[in-house]
């Protein structure tokens, strides 16, 4: 192991420079050992091409959380949206890199599987930016662009996703059948995984928050059932959909849960005003914009 490697995996893991690094956004003077140190560590560590396609999406997440706390605090500017968007589009980018290296070796399960989760987490911050109420011109101009760029990479992975579960299913065989018996599995255990975060959250979140965690999760639970009545009539390529849908519709309602309490967690226990904050440029009441909840839109298959 290169000498480097082996002093930066010291630092990021044993030091508490390192750790009060991972909770700074940016423009705070430890920003750059949170993404320049740590999270260079960690995707040095992730030895296949799988493990850094969904490190990438978790790192890319993560900038879009950084700028929402921003946001929230009146204190995103062109400086900072920029230096995270410019971050953001390095781990979409190498996502896509990713997905075409996986795809040109045949692994499409694992196209679609990175695509998916990145997708999820993605349509769980375009919620979270939506629902900002931003009186400041500059700083809404900020949140649209963020809402752009979040809208275009949802395009880009549902695209990547649609397209190897077409090809998967156009290959039909056994080859289908025992990965739809795989992927209902898979998404069993992930709905499993979702509910007991739903439940372990439930006394940080707003009960409202979690009514619609709830919600899309059992939206999820839905896609599951109708994916197993295909699978028992041996439709295995529509059932393989269905369970990926389900996966993508679970992993977004726990994502989006993470994404509202991270912000109420800020919000707690004075700063329930719907009133513009300090600064007088934000509001932000994560609760005041329905959604809908029925799938229909979402889960089509």
């Amino acid at each position: 192991m290169p000498i480097i490697l082996i002093v930066l995996i010291l630092f990021a893991g044993g030091t508490g420079v390192s750790i009060v690094a991972d909770n700074s956004l940016p423009g705070d003077a430890l920003y750059g050992v949170k993404v320049g140190v740590n999270e260079n560590v960690r995707l040095a560590l992730a030895i296949s091409e799988e493990s850094r396609g969904t490190l990438s999406g978790k790192l890319a997440d993560r900038r879009l959380a950084e700028a929402e706390q921003l946001i929230a605090e009146s204190r995103l500017n062109a400086e900072l949206a920029l230096k995270i968007k410019t971050n953001f589009k390095k781990h979409a980018d190498k996502i896509v890199k990713i997905s075409s290296d996986l795809e040109a070796k045949n692994k499409l399960e694992s196209v679609g599987e990175v695509n998916s989760e990145f997708e999820a987490r993605l349509r769980a911050h375009e919620r979270v930016l939506a629902e900002f109420r931003v009186t400041d011109p500059e700083l809404q101009g900020e949140v649209s662009a963020l809402l752009e760029l979040v809208r275009n990479n949802i395009s880009t992975a549902n695209s990547a996703s649609i397209g190897v579960e077409a090809k998967l299913v156009a290959a039909g065989g056994p080859e289908i059948e025992s990965a739809a018996k795989g992927k209902l599995k898979a998404t069993e255990s992930k709905i499993k995984e979702v509910e007991s975060f739903i439940a372990k959250s439930k006394a940080k979140s707003k009960p409202e928050t979690t009514l619609d965690a709830e919600a899309r999760l059992q939206v999820a639970k839905n896609t599951l059932e109708a994916g197993k009545v295909k699978l028992n009539a041996a439709q295995y390529g529509e059932a393989f959909q269905y369970f990926q849908k389900s996966i993508r519709v679970a992993s977004e309602a726990q994502a989006l849960l993470s994404a509202k309490i991270g912000l109420e967690d800020k919000d707690r226990p004075d700063n329930n005003s719907k009133e513009p904050n300090a600064s007088g440029t934000l509001r932000v009441n994560s609760s005041d914009k329905g959604v809908d909840v029925s799938g229909e839109a979402d889960i089509g298959i």
